[in-house]
């Protein structure tokens, strides 16, 4: 079983992840957040298997967030992080800043979001199963 965070601040959006990973990614542990802030002290209590940030939120937005975990010793300063947003900087894609970070812009079709978490989560090192 996978522990897998969702940040976004959008209601829907959280409900269409809910049944997308219900539907492809059965028996995974799924933890919501509706924010930055909220998503930051979860996961300084809790390791992650996968997050996926939305970009435009409340609070703290998803590229600062990601700043701050990978910049910041912790529990998922490596943790893979796909970033989903129709808000993204150009230049913040072709930027090789951060490893093992994927940018996915809304709108998006849950079959490639699918195939990458699935990749993803495939491709754990045996030391952090």
């Amino acid at each position: 079983m996978n522990d897998i965070l969702i940040v976004d601040d959008h209601e829907e959006m959280r409900d269409l992840y809910f049944d997308f990973f219900n539907h492809d990614f059965r028996n995974q542990e799924l933890t919501f957040s509706p924010d930055g802030i909220d998503a930051f002290f979860k996961c300084s209590m809790q390791k992650y298997d996968l997050i996926t940030l939305d970009h435009e939120m409340p609070r703290l937005n998803g590229l600062d967030l990601l700043v701050i975990l990978r910049n910041s010793p912790g529990l998922n300063q490596h943790t893979p992080i796909i970033v989903i947003s129709a808000f993204l900087p150009k230049s913040i894609e072709s930027k090789n800043l951060l490893e093992n970070v994927y940018f996915i812009s809304k709108p998006f079709n849950f079959d490639s979001l699918s195939d990458l978490m699935k990749t993803l989560l495939q491709s754990k090192s045996p030391s952090t199963v």
